[in-house]
């Protein structure tokens, strides 16, 4: 996806603002409990555990404090220093302190950040944003005090941070290491027979689920399976056997997606085995059927997008961690060549001109069904210069101008981005702009301040990418039409650029003078 080539760098507001989607998030959550057959422990109901809010006093000062002056809960020693892969980002050599300092230090590092429980401690421990500044209010902190602070999750003022965490964690900590982590702080707490511990432990695990769920399956590797399977194993040695349930089931039901993927893959449509596209034309079928078609398959690829293929793609490219990514770009840049070879191989220039207006008025259909993928395929091809460069109608030319303020790149893409936010679902949004925007984000921002990891970095992307999950959520009710489908043939039948250049300067060479009536030469 290259249409985008003029990107114009937006304005950081633009990815702070809150998402206005909190309450499909607190939804979701109730479905899954409801699902994985959690009870109301998850709820929070006990007012009597409401924790004061958090302390006024700026980050740093707050980071400057000694743990050991602070109220709060016992810390089990056993534990000190036990969890797994705690965080050690300060290494070299350091110059000599004090006495005082050293034992300062010492206190600091025996603190371990995923046996935390008070919340006064917990938000002590995160940087925060000053009063009159834009984006999350928690602004960084260490990977584990920000787990830690996503395990909150009956307090309803974290439930949009709790999403960011879980949908921006791979881009400090992999899956495995994170689920070790909650494992940790699940069995911490979850031999206690204090209520307060107990919903603590059973947050965590909560969290964990969540974990598990959202996993891509190319992330379920033999390793993390084993990993959770021992868990299970060890859930039932300890009596948790409604909890080893959820998690086993769980884990089978993302074991049968990916054998699902493995058979849907296999089973390659027709057209992808060499059948033969439909005979006819484009104009043997109706504008909004095409579109209609058109968008049909660009749900299907689109559905299949995991949303960290999306995240991890601007930060890696890396094809075999975003294989549904990738096939949804190539299905875009062949259905894009697509559209461009079937008008330059028209050999009269009337042909030409009839289909240009024929893929218009597709376009003009494509945009009333939200389908902005196969809007801005098309649009990127009547645009493309082979094809711009040759001679047009006036008012066929005046049209596709009109077409072409969508993506108009000044101003950050503002008239794309004020269409987008006004749309009703179903909608198909064109990634190529999000992939541009976490791609923006992602050099812009460092990924750790001071040691500590920049959530505000994180949330940034999880803006990017919240509305996307939401268009996902709403699916199109499009009956399929094999013989427009056929007729397709996968958009495989398609020229290259230099073919297409060699047709369009077959067509009009170069240094000939355009005609000063609008209308073409007879053929």
């Amino acid at each position: 996806m290259q249409l985008l080539e003029d990107y114009s760098e937006p304005q950081p507001s633009v990815f702070y603002q809150t998402p206005q989607n909190e309450h499909i998030y607190q939804q979701k959550n109730k479905l899954l409990m409801e699902v994985y057959g959690f009870n109301d422990s998850f709820s929070g109901a006990d007012s009597s555990q409401e924790l004061a809010p958090p302390p006024a006093l700026p980050p740093k000062q707050r980071q400057l404090e000694s743990p050991a002056g602070k109220d709060g809960p016992a810390r089990d020693p056993s534990a000190v220093g036990s969890a797994p892969g705690k965080d050690s980002r300060d290494g070299g050599e350091r110059a000599p302190k004090s006495p005082d300092a050293l034992e300062s230090a010492q206190l600091e590092d025996e603190v371990d950040e995923l046996s935390l429980i008070d919340h006064n401690e917990i938000m002590a421990r995160l940087t925060l944003k000053q009063e009159g500044d834009d984006g999350p209010d928690v602004r960084g902190g260490s990977g584990d005090i920000l787990l830690v602070h996503a395990t909150e999750t009956d307090r309803k003022d974290l439930v949009l941070y709790c999403e960011a965490f879980l949908t921006t964690y791979r881009t400090f900590i992999t899956p495995e290491e994170l689920i070790k982590k909650l494992q940790y702080r699940y069995e911490k707490f979850s031999p206690f027979a204090d209520t307060f511990k107990k919903r603590v432990s059973k947050n965590t695990f909560f969290v964990l689920v969540r974990v598990v769920d959202e996993l891509c399956l190319v992330e379920l590797t033999e390793e993390i399976l084993k990993l959770l399977m021992e868990l299970v194993f060890r859930l039932v040695c300890s009596g948790e056997l409604s909890l080893a349930r959820v998690l086993r089931k769980n884990i089978l039901d993302k074991v049968d997606q990916k054998k699902l993927l493995r058979c849907a893959n296999s089973d390659q449509p027709l057209a992808a085995r060499g059948v033969a596209a439909r005979p006819g034309t484009l104009h043997d079928f109706h504008s909004h059927e095409i579109a209609e078609q058109l968008t049909l398959l660009d749900a299907e690829l689109f559905y299949k997008i995991e949303i960290p293929e999306v995240l991890l793609w601007a930060k890696e490219q890396n094809e075999e961690k975003s294989p549904n990514l990738t096939q949804f770009t190539e299905h875009f840049n062949n259905m894009s060549y697509w559209v461009r070879s079937i008008i330059m191989l028209q050999e009269k220039a009337q042909d030409r001109e009839r289909l240009l207006l024929k893929f218009i008025k597709i376009m003009k259909h494509l945009r009333k069904l939200n389908n902005f993928n196969s809007y801005l395929a098309i649009l990127s091809a009547l645009d493309s210069a082979p094809i711009r460069r040759l001679e047009w109608q006036k008012q066929t030319s005046e049209g596709l101008a009109e077409y072409c303020t969508l993506i108009d790149s000044s101003s950050s893409f503002r008239a794309y981005r004020a269409a987008l936010s006004e749309v009703e679902p179903p909608c198909i949004p064109y990634l190529g702009l999000i992939l541009q925007d976490l791609t923006f984000v992602h050099l812009g921002n460092p990924d750790y301040i001071d040691g500590k990891v920049n959530f505000s970095k994180r949330w940034q992307q999880f803006n990017i990418l919240d509305s996307m999950r939401c268009f996902q959520q709403a699916h199109y009710d499009i009956r399929r039409n094999d013989d427009i489908i056929n007729f397709f043939n996968d958009f495989s039948d398609h020229l290259a650029e230099e073919a297409l250049w060699e047709l369009s300067l077959k067509i009009k060479p170069r240094n000939i003078t355009r005609r000063k009536t609008d209308r073409e030469e007879k053929t």
